[in-house]
């Protein structure tokens, strides 16, 4: 079983002095009344330099990187287990996407046990795949399911998502050899219609992690694709596919950006 965890843990070498509007020998506010966590007011703190610092830090998961979790542990051919998965609206639809698609979900507090289907055998549903108010879903997910040969899905969500155009994911999708049936050519609700693809070598024109994720997902069955994008955006999605045991390659560029290439996992 494989592990994921949806968010960074940090370690520091020393405490720092912690100092109030209130006085050195008065208590912390945020202690006193119960801070944010607790439902009190928002307070200032101020916190002295020093040279070290020493202790941990817990940060809250990440919606971007529960997203990414998800989506890759579904691709996997054994169980994945998902730490500190964040729960919220979008993260659930991106765990009801996956039930529709024949992933096996199980939630245990704020652990994800994903039981995947593998990268070729997502499971064409009967219904309309419902992405709610998730962007990042509705971006990432056409990238697996444009390499289902044979299979179709549509995407659909609220009010908000409609408004939202599909056109910067369809465009290097349908270079490689997938069908996207948009309404109004550009817009949600939306038909994946996967195929064998090829690989391609394809430079975003606008700086997109969302959009260069939906290629690099793609890409995994491509026999190698490169992403090239004007300024650095976001690599969590290069750093799990490489963590995963895909073929991930990085390379700055002298003009600035990056040129990312991935190839069969």
């Amino acid at each position: 079983m494989a592990w994921w965890h949806c968010g960074s843990r940090g370690k520091t070498r020393r405490r720092g002095r912690r100092s109030s509007s209130r006085g050195s020998g008065s208590r912390s506010p945020a202690r006193e009344q119960g801070g944010l966590l607790a439902g009190g007011p928002r307070v200032n703190v101020r916190f002295d330099p020093v040279a070290r610092l020493r202790g941990r830090i817990a940060p809250p998961p990440d919606k971007s990187i529960s997203h990414r979790a998800a989506i890759i542990a579904a691709m996997a051919s054994e169980p994945v287990a998902v730490a500190n998965y964040l729960d919220a609206a979008d993260t659930r639809s991106t765990l009801a996407a996956l039930r529709e698609l024949g992933v096996i979900v199980e939630v245990r507090g704020c652990e994800v046990l994903i039981r995947g289907c593998g990268l070729r055998d997502a499971q064409q549903p009967d219904s309309v795949i419902d992405v709610g108010n998730a962007g990042t879903l509705m971006r990432l997910l056409p990238g697996w399911l444009a390499f289902q040969a044979g299979s179709s899905f549509t995407l659909d969500g609220d009010d908000s998502i409609r408004r939202r155009p599909v056109d910067r994911i369809a465009e290097p999708l349908e270079l490689m050899g997938a069908r996207i049936d948009a309404r109004d050519g550009r817009f949600p609700p939306f038909t994946v219609r996967g195929a064998s693809l090829t690989g391609i070598e394809y430079t975003l024109p606008v700086a997109s992690a969302q959009v260069k994720s939906c290629v690099l997902l793609a890409a995994l069955c491509t026999g190698g694709s490169t992403v090239t994008e004007p300024f650095a955006s976001r690599d969590h999605t290069e750093r799990m596919l490489l963590r995963a045991g895909a073929s991930v390659k990085r390379s700055p560029l002298r003009a600035g950006g990056y040129a990312t290439t991935v190839g069969n996992a």
